[in-house]
């Protein structure tokens, strides 16, 4: 069976544990921690974060452009690693202040296997578009050419000598960019935070909550959204990216081909799952019989971690090592471990914590 095969089956059985959503009686008190120290460990400083590095990643384009040298490019250009490392911890929150006016989408349009973004970007370069060099107007253009893509490619891709340009457009949309990044992670921080936010939405369920009745519901959308990005990580930067064998890479599938920070966008994606799951500490509250589920998860993760880690050593960029046999083979191994780990927190914890697990956007009709 092909690795494509097997990772659809695993889904497929993945989605067979899928109903609708019911909390068991009486545990409604013991799950309330959890969803608190998620929110207040794990979510707000993530985001938190995420500003600073939106913000920052502003003041070395503004700096760039005003002064452009290859000093000030290579400081954008790290400065745009760690923004990428930053929203890459959050990737996986996709409900809540994300959704609002397609916040997510706007930070982070893919996939995108038709290339549109790169096509609508390179279109306003070469135009020379005057309302894509300021933010207000930018915001409100396709989100294709207002997040962490457009900016991949305007920083790295064909044609970016020009950010050494005095006055290049180049430089001028890039700042504008990062502006309008800056301004989404602002104001999803923002209604996560602010009084009766989404914070206390998710920490204060009941009858006049209209997002979260139960803390049980709140505990589900935090796994269910977990399981669903290491689903994502495994089927669609990985499997659809490296093929089935090393001679069917298809590298401009990948999130931040032209960065080539591939790799560390999935490090991130998976390490804020486990950022999630060890401030969760659902091992207590599992019957006897499940506690194992987390001990396997941690163990599993740590795997994941290791040959990543060991990947990432590999000479070349993201291609030659996805087209190296031993990194194709690593690379493969990872995807399905995502499964399987993904598998746990959707389609165990929930089930042994009195909760029905109920379908994620991935699961299909």
């Amino acid at each position: 069976m092909t690795i494509l095969k097997t990772w659809a089956a695993a889904m497929a059985l993945f989605g067979t544990v899928c109903s609708s959503s019911v909390l068991a009686e009486g545990r409604t008190g013991q799950l309330a921690p959890p969803v608190s120290r998620a929110v207040t460990t794990v979510v707000l400083p993530a985001y938190a974060a995420l500003t600073d590095r939106a913000d920052r990643q502003l003041l070395a384009m503004t700096s760039l452009c005003k002064h452009p040298t290859l000093e000030a490019l290579e400081a954008t250009r790290e400065a745009f690693g760690s923004l990428v490392s930053a929203f890459s911890a959050v990737e996986w929150i996709r409900f809540g202040p994300a959704r609002t006016d397609n916040r997510f989408e706007r930070l982070f349009f893919w996939p995108d296997r038709r290339g549109l973004g790169r096509r609508q970007v390179e279109a306003i370069i070469r135009k020379q578009d005057a309302t894509a060099i300021e933010v207000d107007t930018l915001r409100d253009k396709s989100v294709a050419v207002q997040g962490l893509p457009a900016l991949d490619h305007v920083l790295y891709g064909d044609g970016a000598d020009a950010m050494l340009v005095p006055g290049s457009y180049r430089c001028s949309y890039a700042r504008a960019v990062a502006g309008a990044v800056a301004g989404t992670a602002r104001e999803i921080h923002e209604d996560w935070r602010r009084p009766h936010g989404f914070a206390a939405t998710m920490t204060s369920p009941g009858v006049g909550n209209t997002v979260f009745r139960t803390d049980g519901e709140a505990l589900q959308q935090l796994l269910k959204s977990a399981a669903e990005m290491l689903q994502i990580v495994a089927g669609q930067k990985l499997l659809a990216v490296i093929g089935g064998s090393p001679g069917n890479v298809r590298p401009k599938r990948a999130p931040f081909w032209h960065s080539n920070q591939t790799l560390r966008n999935i490090d991130a994606n998976i390490k804020g799952i486990l950022a999630l799951h060890d401030a969760l500490d659902l091992e207590p509250l599992l019957p006897a019989h499940s506690r194992h589920d987390a001990v396997q998860f941690t163990y599993e993760i740590g795997n994941v971690g290791n040959v990543l880690e060991k990947v990432s050593r590999m000479p070349g960029d993201f291609p030659a090592i996805a087209g190296d046999p031993d990194g194709h083979g690593s690379l493969k191994f990872v995807s399905v471990v995502l499964v399987s780990t993904a598998q746990i927190l959707q389609g165990r914890y929930l089930p042994a914590l009195g909760l029905a697990a109920g379908f994620n956007a991935l699961d299909g009709d």
